[in-house]
């Protein structure tokens, strides 16, 4: 998704602010998929998932769809 929308609005930004651009974007990736991603983590480390994780799991995934 994130390199579809560089590619999309790239060429609004001054190619010297392309690698700049791009870094940002990847930087934003990052941070917004560290929480879930960590959650997932911990949640496959567990013993078994409670009704709330179970629903957290579903919502995040399955919702949309």
């Amino acid at each position: 998704i994130r390199l579809g929308e560089l590619q999309h609005y790239i060429s609004q930004f001054p190619p010297e602010y392309h690698p700049l651009v791009k870094e940002l974007s990847a930087s934003l990736v990052k941070k917004l998929l560290h929480f879930p991603i960590e959650k997932l983590k911990s949640l496959r480390d567990q013993k078994g998932l409670n009704d709330t994780e179970i629903a957290f799991l579903r919502r995040l995934f399955l919702d949309g769809f």
